[in-house]
């Protein structure tokens, strides 16, 4: 593997997650969205405590406010992706592209939203390490389609689910580590599309712009749905009562 790929992703993503916002409150997000789609408030605080499945969450309003996400940080993606390919647009941090944190900023405020409607305990109640940014790369894996990183998504559920959905111990082992590797390989090639993407944008602004959004659009959305479907099928999201 490229080092300077795997150097680049993890600190761009601890970066990341240090940013306003991206961490999701679960209980706040939960309470509001399930509220705001009519569950009981009993229902509300028996899904805060177990899971919505356990708590009697119908899967349609699972599914309906789970595509309700993923339309939303589309479109906001959408226009970051933009404005980041119009002149003068979005500012990076130090050497990270402005359209790289905005975009992996949405994927992982949605991963978190899209866990916590599928029946995952607090995915940031460890403290941002390797460890942590690898399972949140795992999910990015099943985003992308890897049938590898299902694999690994389905060792951290057995994790979790033999932990009570208390804070999962470490897993990272030599398995998981080559499932991540395969992943950031993928998203190797991804990152040196977008900076050709972005190129173009600098070529010709406004064309090169609506283009960018376009394919981000497209990208962002076929990612949600992925994870979605997947997070649907796992023991997380069905009332094993």
């Amino acid at each position: 593997m490229n080092e300077n790929i795997l150097n680049f992703w993890y600190r761009s993503i601890e970066v990341i997650f240090k940013l306003p916002g991206a961490k999701v409150d679960r209980e706040k997000f939960l309470r509001q969205v399930l509220t705001k789609g009519g569950a009981t408030q009993d229902q509300v605080n028996n899904a805060i405590e177990t899971t919505p499945a356990k708590a009697g969450i119908s899967k349609l309003l699972i599914e309906d406010i789970s595509n309700r996400a993923i339309r939303s940080h589309k479109i906001k993606v959408t226009l970051a992706s933009v404005a980041a390919g119009l002149p003068g647009g979005l500012l990076g941090i130090g050497a990270i592209p402005a359209d790289f944190v905005q975009f992996y900023w949405h994927v992982i405020v949605l991963i978190q939203k899209l866990a916590y409607l599928h029946g995952w305990p607090d995915l940031m109640e460890e403290e941002i390490d390797r460890d942590l940014i690898s399972k949140f790369t795992l999910f990015i894996g099943v985003m992308l389609g890897m049938g590898s990183a299902k694999k690994g998504v389905a060792i951290m559920t057995e994790i979790y689910t033999k932990s009570a959905l208390s804070t999962a111990k470490r897993f990272l082992d030599s398995s998981i580590a080559k499932i991540i590797e395969q992943i950031l390989l993928r998203l190797g090639i991804n990152i040196g599309r977008e900076r050709i993407s972005k190129t173009i944008g600098i070529a010709i602004p406004v064309v090169g712009g609506a283009i960018f959004g376009i394919t981000t659009c497209n990208a962002f959305g076929t990612m949600g749905v992925n994870l979605r479907e997947h997070l649907s099928k796992l023991p997380f999201a069905v009332s094993m009562e």
